[in-house]
């Protein structure tokens, strides 16, 4: 239903921007009324995704990083670390919306420099090959900052050196480091 809409809204409208296909599709089908309920629906699969995502993000960040990292004696109140992490995870989602406006563009930057860091590691919990406690944040922080680096420096000059993608470069060093690190 969803691609044969798509296909519609390109058939009649050739011109219009393909993120305003629905809505202008919309505008010009439905009657005014159904098409109010229709935006509501709309904003509604959104606010929603932001609700769930942003609430994930929010107890990850605050609730399984910040108050590791604090190490407290005290861990009873993980609301005000939770409250922390939806702040951070706000500007950080801000700042990646206004630096990288195509939600395309965004997953691939994004799994291209996490990826590197997690692949590897979980794949190992599928096998005997087991790392030192103190060598499995270096093995899945280098990779990542890495492809970070990577990244950032194709985006400053304009091409990646050798036309090597971020990933690459990110998992090479993590099997690098678990080569060099494993039991």
């Amino acid at each position: 239903l969803t691609i044969t809409t798509g296909l519609y809204a390109v058939a009649l409208f050739p011109n219009q921007d393909a993120a305003m296909a629905y809505p202008e599709l919309a505008s010009r089908i439905l009657p005014p009324f159904v098409y109010g309920i229709f935006l509501v629906g709309l904003f509604s699969t959104i606010m929603s995704t932001i609700d769930s995502n942003g609430l994930i993000s929010a107890i990850t960040f605050g609730r399984d990083i910040l108050l590791r990292i604090q190490q407290k004696e005290e861990q009873g109140n993980e609301t005000e670390y939770i409250r922390k992490g939806l702040v951070v995870m706000a500007i950080i989602a801000v700042f990646l919306a206004i630096s990288i406006p195509s939600i395309v563009r965004l997953w691939y930057v994004i799994g291209s420099i996490i990826v590197p860091g997690i692949l590897l590691p979980f794949l190992m919990t599928f096998t005997e090959t087991r790392l030192n406690a103190g060598k499995i944040i270096p093995t899945m922080i280098l990779p990542v900052i890495t492809a970070i680096s990577w990244f950032m420096y194709g985006h400053l000059t304009g091409h990646y050196p050798g036309a090597i993608e971020p990933f690459y470069p990110g998992i090479i060093i993590s099997a690098v480091l678990i080569g060099i690190w494993k039991k």
